[in-house]
């Protein structure tokens, strides 16, 4: 009860957690279990209204009936026996009920899913659930989760280049790769181009994408690409880069200090002497000469006595 006081509020749950570990034990814990806690809360929820499951399209990949249905394909056993065995920490019933389960997956993680849908069905039956099959969970760019894509992850990890690798060849890889999800009928919207091509650059042009990602408009993917050539030929040249390093942004500049004041000029020899135009500003209030102050002048010293 104290859960549910906790939460009178959230009508919706989305359940968007999955893991990808290989152990199979782990992965059920934290794709299936974790679900089972889900759904408890939901039940505790005061005006809960619905529960989005995130599931994948691969939940049931190892059937070839293709084209596959949308309705939940059913296991020989009840969700729960996978849940006792879970909790009993049974590694051998674990994999003993997974033998049984067939046709064969091509890993734990689609299965995995698979079995999660199956315990909605199973124990959730009486809520309102949605669940949902995406062929790819993309890394995100500001929304809704900013810097997100810089973790590297899902489909970004295939463009990723290094520091050794010349940047015209990278480009060009960059784009064949772009060519060959086009062939299989994936189109990526130019704006999200624009930031595939700008985060595959190796980290040392962190700076240089910071300035590209600042503005308030993004450049089109063969604008960036033009850039990115320039900046690399920059580099390579020993030129100055078009984008300062990360050093020189986090170091102070230092004002630059002269040998001599700005009042004393060196002679040949060495000695340094006054500037005569400092010298000569000084005008002495008795005699009118220049050169002297009335405190020390001979004249005023003289009227003194």
């Amino acid at each position: 009860m104290q859960i549910a006081l906790k939460c009178p509020l959230p009508k919706g749950v989305w359940g968007l957690g999955s893991c990808g570990i290989s152990n199979l034990q782990v992965l059920l814990k934290n794709n299936v279990l974790s679900l089972s806690s889900v759904i408890d809360l939901c039940r505790k929820m005061r005006k809960f209204e619905v529960l989005v499951y995130t599931s994948t399209a691969y939940s049931n990949c190892n059937h070839l009936n293709f084209p596959l249905k949308e309705e939940v394909y059913r296991l020989p056993f009840h969700a729960g026996k996978f849940l006792d065995a879970l909790k009993n920490e049974d590694k051998e019933k674990l994999q003993e009920l997974f033998a049984h389960c067939k046709p064969d997956w091509p890993n734990f993680y689609s299965f995995s899913k698979c079995l999660a849908e199956n315990l909605l069905t199973d124990t959730a039956s009486d809520l309102p659930v949605a669940i949902i099959r995406p062929s790819i969970v993309f890394s995100t760019w500001k929304n809704p989760i900013p810097g997100y894509v810089e973790e590297n992850s899902g489909i970004i990890t295939v463009f990723i280049g290094n520091d050794s690798e010349d940047m015209s060849e990278h480009i060009n890889e960059f784009f064949m790769l772009v060519d060959k999800l086009r062939e299989i009928e994936i189109e990526i919207a130019n704006d999200l181009l624009t930031i595939l091509l700008l985060y595959s650059i190796p980290e040392s042009y962190e700076n240089f994408r910071i300035a590209i990602e600042s503005r308030d408009e993004l450049p089109s993917p063969e604008t960036l690409k033009i850039k990115i050539i320039e900046e690399a030929n920059a580099r390579k040249n020993k030129e100055i880069p078009t984008f300062p390093t990360h050093n020189e942004l986090s170091t102070p500049r230092k004002r630059s200090m002269s040998v001599t004041s700005k009042t004393e000029v060196a002679n040949v020899d060495g000695r340094r002497n006054r500037n005569n135009k400092q010298k000569f500003k000084l005008k002495c209030n008795y005699c009118g000469i220049f050169g002297h102050k009335g405190s020390i002048c001979r004249k005023s010293k003289k009227i003194k006595i």
